[in-house]
């Protein structure tokens, strides 16, 4: 309940960041921001790109010392929805290209930076890792 008195400060300080990387990542070949609609505000918990391989991004982030890994999965892959595994247009090409990178109201400027150069500096990498 503490953390409550906290709560429209640091949603803010995710929209900002979260800002930051848009504006930073909306023009890179192989690296792309999720799209949102206009009619809906984000609380950017978590800021998930779509990455053109993504195990060799996690390494280029993992070597930067920045956390990044693909939080989302299907649901149906957990056991509990064997029963109810079916055929989902663009869910498994989602699964297989989404990274989340920090965002969260706790990163200092320096912080955003260095995250944002070390995206951009990968985007080159990319096409030599192939």
């Amino acid at each position: 309940i503490e953390q409550l008195k906290y709560v429209g400060a640091n949603l803010e300080k995710n929209r900002m960041n979260a800002a930051q990387y848009s504006n930073a990542f909306s023009s890179l070949a192989n690296i792309a921001p999720l799209r949102y609609k206009n009619d809906r505000v984000s609380s950017y918990w978590l800021y998930t790109l779509r990455v053109k391989n993504p195990p060799v991004f996690a390494e280029w982030m993992k070597k930067a010392k920045i956390v990044a890994s693909q939080v989302h999965a299907r649901n149906d892959k957990h056991a509990v929805f064997k029963d109810f595994i079916t055929d989902l247009p663009g869910v498994d090409e989602f699964a297989s290209r989404q990274m989340c990178i920090p965002v969260g109201w706790w990163l200092t400027r320096e912080d955003i930076s260095r995250i944002i150069d070390t995206i951009v500096s990968y985007e080159p990498c990319l096409g030599r890792r192939r």
